[in-house]
């Protein structure tokens, strides 16, 4: 989560995740989450995705409420 508390800053003052952020997400597979697995998702559990959300929310608050 380095990088995400990184930009924390910028994320607060523009209000809005930084892109490098969300293209990192993106990439470890996050945003794919809960997506059904016939359509590249991973399904898991929803409290495994609760504690990714508390995870990257401790970095930065505003990008783990997107």
């Amino acid at each position: 989560m380095p990088l995400i508390a990184e930009h924390a800053p910028q994320a607060e003052a523009d209000r809005k995740p930084v892109d490098t952020v969300i293209e990192a997400l993106e990439r470890s597979g996050v945003c794919k989450s809960l997506v059904p697995r016939p359509f590249g998702g991973y399904v898991i559990d929803n409290g495994s995705f609760i504690d990714i959300g508390i995870a990257v929310g401790e970095a930065c608050t505003s990008t783990g409420w997107v």
